[in-house]
């Protein structure tokens, strides 16, 4: 079994194109994007909550 699982990942680790240093760079650059996109989506959730708090401080202050 173990055998099988290292037959398998030769073609993609040891004979592959890439080098080890330039999949780890492209994990890394990844990681980053990744955390990047979490810190944008974070922060347009807060936006959105600010809005939805002055919008109901303005329904809850208005007179019919």
């Amino acid at each position: 079994m173990v055998k099988q699982y290292l037959k398998d990942l030769r073609p993609a680790c040891v004979e592959g194109a890439s080098e080890y240093d330039d999949r780890k760079a492209a994990r890394s650059k990844e990681a980053d994007a990744l955390r990047q996109s979490q810190g944008i989506l974070a922060d347009a959730f807060k936006e959105q909550e600010q809005e939805d708090k002055s919008t109901k401080f303005l329904e809850i202050r208005r007179h019919e």
